[in-house]
């Protein structure tokens, strides 16, 4: 017996000297030495013909998934040491965090260790970031061969038994890596939270663009973002047009500080938009800067009563617009703050519940909804991003979904079909299959739902996909409750793409052969975006982590890791083959568009850590695949700074990932050194840093002026003299609201006091000129080049 355990103990010293396949046998025997000795004499025999016949790795690539699953051992043990009944299978006695989205109830670093990790903050299990980092640490794990079989999961439950056990799991997996230093979310992040968001030009919070400009920056707002987002009314336009119309002719107008903040960021992220898209009225890449601190300055976001103020409509459409610049800019994690308190200002003014005031019309309900719902899709498209908490959840909210229709249906009350009636509602929290359908039972109705009803209901999907499978509740929770839940979210998923999407788009193996709508195609880009969410827990190595699970778990696990890395596909199929600026902003969702890259990205560099396991065919297309998006990423970086920091993350994992990660992007490298070499590596010497903005934009406002914050042209009585008759043109009354500038002085921080926000005191204009710097920075190169070669 000495001699055995001797043995026994040399053989398990050896497992971690040898590869997987070695390791899995080892693991093999001494499954079926335990449950030999526990097993009554006239049952080890048939113990460990099931042991013997439970596929080694070697066999996992060509065997199907059924293969993979363990029939409940009798007399095993669970993970707190009791005998397991008989009929009860290994998924039941693992917790959630089993899965991919393990520790969603734990934090593992210091998240105020740094201002770079303060400004990256919390990112969630949920994250492509999280993905990433997951995959960073395997990879470094595999190459200093830390043991990845038998690690340490703690079981289900809620009571005081189960919840110490999950922080003694985590650290029994963490002793159990080779790691000396834990990597960081910083290390995996593309966005550019950390990056400061300043401007070298005194700004001018009332001064506007000339009318030829702004009506450029309104329409890319109007025809590429307000679709998704109608966060302001349609009559925004008309009275936008009314004003531009009267600023051409020089007539007198005024306009309300929060109106004029609402435009200043429409203008915002029209001029981003603008130079991304490299238009005919392109931007340049920091003009959005000027617009953004405008708007900042004229909410008063710079000042701490702000926040303390009573909310009304135009500053929740403030917030909420300023949370979605936040976000097509990279800024995730303040995206993610300010659309919070955006939210709570909303539900402060209750838009989350069913409007019953018989005084109200029925187009102000209307647009009372579309604000509430998009500014829910812009938090839950954040917490998918960045994987945080939504402020209120789908239950607590009855406010209907929108209606669908133009604002000229929605505008006259008389004109509403009778249909409207039957709409669904999130009084109750699940949706079912006829509620889903909305608005009409046959799919020959032509009168079928629109375009942001589907999107409100995938994002209603999304929201309670990241509840019932990231939240950390969800850690008590056994590995057969979330099987459930994964099915069920799928199920809701597809009734709601059999609805609202043709079948080319919601097939995982179709390829698009024509022009999609501009429409479809956001929805499907939401589509398998939101299946990567509700599959991804799968995919993972789940047949090291769950001993005796049954074979209908083990199939389970596999189909749904391959629809995974399917979806993956499909987004990657969304896409053309050659990348095209026009297409990734004219119609893609260009607000996200790095975000959904990075999450194909990031399943696609899993599956190939995990040696394709989960694909029948071997996964031949995923480096393929890969690539597309890489080549995708490397295009939009020249304007895009997301998908550029986005590219260096993918480029540096693959690099040092090697041999484990099998992808020859020598091509890539090979153009990317070219492209280094064709472009200058110093600016223009002769160029000011002012002149990188429109002409309007260069000049700082008198000395005289910046003590009230006006510039010369609102001085002028011919154009603003008439305040008291001058705002008939706004068609909505909501927007005469004007609260008093408060002018207090500042007791606490605030994030948005800005130091591009303070008068210019050296009126001297080579002050920002890096011109001479640049120059003597050349010289200096050049004369120490000549030293060396001599």
């Amino acid at each position: 017996m000495a001699q055995n355990t001797q043995l026994l103990a040399l053989l398990r010293d050896l497992s971690a000297h040898v590869d997987e396949a070695g390791q899995e046998r080892i693991d093999d025997f001494f499954d079926s030495v335990c449950i030999a000795h526990m097993l009554p004499k006239a049952r080890r025999a048939d113990a460990l013909k099931l042991a013997k016949g439970r596929p080694s790795a070697v066999h996992h690539f060509h065997q199907p998934a059924s293969s993979l699953g363990k029939r409940s051992w009798p007399g095993s043990t669970t993970t707190q040491g009791s005998p397991r009944l008989v009929d009860r299978p290994g998924e039941a006695d693992v917790s959630d965090s089993t899965g991919s989205n393990e520790n969603a109830d734990l934090l593992d670093e210091d998240l105020l260790r740094s201002s770079h990790s303060r400004a990256t903050g919390y990112v969630g299990q949920n994250s492509e970031v999280q993905w990433l980092r997951s995959l960073k640490t395997q990879l470094a794990n595999a190459s200093l061969r830390a043991p990845t079989h038998n690690l340490p999961y703690a079981p289900p439950g809620s009571g005081s038994d189960a919840i110490p056990q999950r922080p003694y799991a985590l650290h029994g997996r963490r002793s159990a890596s080779s790691l000396n230093d834990l990597l960081h979310v910083t290390d995996s992040t593309f966005y550019l939270d950390s990056d400061h968001l300043d401007v070298d030009v005194v700004v001018d919070p009332y001064k506007l663009p000339p009318p030829d400009e702004a009506k450029l920056l309104f329409d890319c707002y109007m025809n590429t973002v307000h679709t998704s987002f109608p966060i302001v009314p349609r009559a925004f336009q008309d009275d936008f047009n009314e004003f531009n119309n009267r600023m051409r002719q020089r007539q007198p107008c005024d306009l309300f500080q929060k109106w004029r903040a609402i435009l200043n960021l429409v203008f915002a992220i029209g001029a981003y938009f603008s130079h991304l898209a490299q238009t005919q009225s392109q931007a340049d890449g920091r003009v959005h800067l000027i617009y953004m601190t405008r708007a900042i300055r004229l909410l008063g976001l710079d000042k701490a009563p702000i926040f303390l103020s009573a909310p009304d409509l135009p500053l929740i459409q403030a917030t909420g617009l300023l949370s979605l610049y936040y976000l097509i800019i990279g800024h995730a994690s303040k995206a993610w703050v300010i659309v919070g308190i955006s939210l709570r200002f909303a539900l402060a003014a209750g838009l989350h519940l069913r409007n019953e005031d018989p005084n109200a019309k029925q187009h102000r309900k209307e647009h009372l909804v579309q604000t509430w719902w998009s500014l829910h899709a812009i938090e839950t498209l954040l917490c998918a991003s960045i994987g945080r908490p939504c402020v209120i959840s789908n239950d607590e909210c009855t406010v209907p979904l929108p209606h669908g229709f133009s604002d000229e249906q929605v505008g006259n009350a008389s004109q509403l079909p009778v249909k409207t009636a039957k709409k669904a509602n999130l009084t109750s929290g699940s949706i079912s299959r006829k509620s889903m359908q909305g608005y009409s039972d046959d799919r020959d109705d032509p009168w079928t739902p629109s375009f942001l009803v589907a999107r409100v209901k995938i994002a209603v999907i999304m929201q309670k996909a990241l509840t019932k499978l990231y939240s950390p509740r969800t850690a008590s929770s056994s590995w057969e409750c979330v099987q459930k839940d994964i099915a069920s979210l799928a199920a809701e998923l597809n009734a709601w793409a059999a609805v609202s999407l043709p079948e080319e788009l919601t097939s995982l193996h179709s390829t698009i052969q024509h022009a999609v709508p501009r429409e479809q195609l956001l929805l499907a880009f939401n589509y398998h975006s939101t299946w990567l969410l509700i599959s991804r827990p799968c995919l993972c190595r789940l047949e090291r982590r769950i001993r005796g699970q049954s074979n209908d778990s083990a199939t389970f696990n596999n189909n749904t890791a391959e629809a995974c890395v399917e979806a993956a596909h499909a987004i990657t199929r969304l896409l053309p083959d050659q990348p095209d600026t026009a297409f990734a902003y004219h119609q893609s969702p260009w607000w996200c568009i790095v975000h959904n890259i990075m999450q194909a990205i990031a399943v696609f560099l899993l599956e190939i850590s995990f040696g394709e396991s989960h694909m029948k065919n071997g996964g031949k297309e995923i480096a393929k695949s890969t690539k597309k998006l890489i080549r995708w990423l490397q295009h939009l970086s020249s304007t895009n700074t997301v998908a550029e920091r986005a590219y260096q993350v993918t480029m540096d994992i693959i690099k040092t990932g090697a041999p484990r990660i099998r992808i020859d992007i020598s091509d890539i490298l090979s153009e990317e050194a070219g492209d280094s070499d064709r472009s200058h590596p110093f600016p223009d010497m002769h160029t000011s840093a002012t002149d990188s903005y429109p002409p309007h934009m260069q000049e700082a406002p008198p000395m005289s002026d910046l003590g009230m914050g006006f510039s010369g042209d609102l001085n002028n009585p011919l154009l603003f003299g008439q305040q008291a008759h001058s705002h008939w043109f706004l068609s909505d009354p909501q927007y005469l609201m004007l609260d008093p500038d408060l002018q207090l002085p500042l007791t606490f921080g605030n994030p948005f006091m800005t130091n591009f926000d303070q008068p210019d005191i050296l009126q001297d204009t080579n002050f920002y000129d890096p011109a001479p710097y640049y120059y003597y920075y050349y010289y200096s190169i050049r004369v120490y080049l000549q030293s060396v070669t001599m």
